[in-house]
């Protein structure tokens, strides 16, 4: 799933969806609002911000939840 360029600054591709950063908005190929809770949205939207890489359990909770893991 390779993210396309940012369309507009906050808005990220990705096949024929469109993620909106600032929006908070994850729309389908319909143009459908697919909504999302805030740590689906979170996992999404680091994910897609990272096209190609492996990302680390770590990195991820960061991301997501703005802490470092714990044991």
């Amino acid at each position: 799933m390779a993210a396309l360029p940012s369309v507009g600054g906050s808005r990220l591709g990705f096949l024929d969806w469109q993620l909106d950063l600032a929006a908070r908005r994850l729309d389908g190929p319909d143009g459908v609002e697919v909504r999302l809770t805030s740590g689906e949205f979170e996992l999404l939207a680091a994910l897609a911000q990272n096209p190609g890489r492996v990302l680390s359990r770590d990195f991820l909770l960061e991301q997501t939840r703005g802490r470092e893991a714990g044991p």
